[in-house]
């Protein structure tokens, strides 16, 4: 590289000094789950806000809201409807240190609470048909509370 590229590179090197450059999409997609019927239920993570995301999304692709008996799920859990966004957001707990994976295990917390939704949308879904299944079982879901516990003791 020549003198004059250096020169060229200096202002912009100096701007983003110190500035979170990621070049990473935000949020970004951590999980699809089929619902059935050409919708999906997905979740995503913002980096920058500390926050996770659900999102319905209806067959044409495009955001949708999700049936009125599942709003009250949504909000006892924690989650809150960004009607412009057209999404549902959880913040994430920060780290400290007197719990040092808060962050980490509120994220798994979210991700379980998406698996566990997206189960009662699809068993709901099944009923309505007809269908006879058994309640999802999340063995799981029992593990990794333990582990969470344990961890913050």
């Amino acid at each position: 590289m020549d003198e004059k590229d250096q020169a060229a590179d200096a202002p912009r090197e100096a701007a983003t000094q110190g500035k979170n450059t990621s070049k990473l999409r935000d949020p970004f997609d951590r999980h699809g789950i089929a619902l059935g019927d050409g919708r999906r239920l997905r979740l995503f993570r913002s980096d920058r806000f500390k926050q996770a995301r659900i999102e319905f999304i209806t067959p044409q692709g495009k955001a949708g809201e999700p049936d009125e008996k599942y709003t009250p799920w949504l909000s006892e859990h924690g989650w809150t409807l960004r009607s412009e966004e057209r999404a549902w957001t959880k913040q994430l707990a920060k780290n400290t240190e007197e719990a040092r994976f808060a962050h980490a295990n509120s994220d798994l917390a979210a991700q379980l609470e998406f698996i566990e939704l997206a189960n009662l949308i699809r068993l709901s879904e099944a009923a309505r048909k007809g269908a006879t299944l058994a309640a999802p079982s999340a063995p799981g879901r029992h593990m990794v509370m333990a582990v969470m516990a344990h961890m913050a003791a």
